[in-house]
Order: C-alpha cells, then sequence, then structure tokens
C-alpha cells in the first residue's frame, strides 16, 4: 500500500507556467506550503479550496500583496 501525499512545498518558479491547476487531484494533501515569487489567480486559489483534508497552509507574505491590515 502506498503512502499518502500529505505535505507539498512550492517555491520560486514551481507553478511559472501551469499555476495550481490539478492540484486538487492529490485529495490526501493536508499541508501546503507557498513560498515567495508565486503569482496565484482565483482559480488557483480554487484548486486550494478543493482540498478536502488541507488543514494548513502556509504562505509566504509576499502572496499578500495589500498586507495583514496591521
Amino acid at each position: 500500500m502506498a503512502a499518502p501525499f500529505e505535505f507539498l512545498f512550492l517555491g520560486l518558479a514551481a507553478i511559472d507556467n501551469t499555476g495550481l491547476r490539478g492540484l486538487s487531484h492529490w485529495q490526501t494533501l493536508k499541508y501546503l506550503s507557498l513560498g515567495p515569487a508565486l503569482s496565484l489567480d482565483a482559480e488557483d486559489w480554487a484548486e486550494i479550496a478543493r482540498l478536502p483534508l488541507l488543514t494548513a497552509l502556509y504562505l509566504n507574505a509576499s502572496l499578500l500583496p495589500g498586507g495583514l491590515g496591521r
């Protein structure tokens, strides 16, 4: 029996050509870490939202152009 795929880190140019298209196929993913220099659009965020077991999402501050509202 194969071990479930639970953690993924994406950074730098990892998704330059594809975005997060197809990410939701990894239904066992629990932890997702998105590093700096990624450009995410609404479709990318929708892929993240389709992960039923996702319990932790780590975001680099550069992904929040408006900051954290401090």
